[in-house]
């Protein structure tokens, strides 16, 4: 089995790098975001706020999946970052009081994962 190198990252083309560059920026905005959150105190020091804190963690986790795009970048794989987005952001608003608590406007992420992640071009 040949070794991993770097040298088939360099290869990638620009909307691939942009395309890992959104997914990074994602984690690393919902990871800040959580930590942000856990520093201020207040309502987040409660039990209450155990539930957006797991949700704001749960966040960085298809924003870090995607930076696999960089390494494999087929139509199953970009399908798959999809549905993670999904799920994430799904269970995110769930875990932090549905449509009417207040990470609701996470649910409008995997819309524009979709279009990061080509939209119309799939057809």
């Amino acid at each position: 089995m040949p070794a991993l190198t770097a040298a088939p990252l360099l290869t990638r083309t620009p909307e691939q790098r942009r395309l890992a560059l959104w997914h990074g920026g994602c984690a690393l905005a919902a990871a800040g975001l959580a930590v942000i959150s856990m520093q201020l105190g207040g309502v987040m020091d409660q039990a209450a706020g155990l539930p957006i804190k797991a949700a704001l963690v749960l966040m960085t986790a298809p924003g870090l999946l995607g930076l696999l795009l960089l390494v494999s970048d087929r139509h199953r794989d970009r399908v798959l970052a999809l549905g993670g987005w999904c799920l994430a952001a799904t269970s995110a608003s769930a875990l932090s009081g549905g449509l009417t608590g207040p990470l609701a406007g996470l649910l409008v992420l995997p819309v524009s994962a979709g279009l990061m992640l080509g939209g119309w071009k799939w057809g």
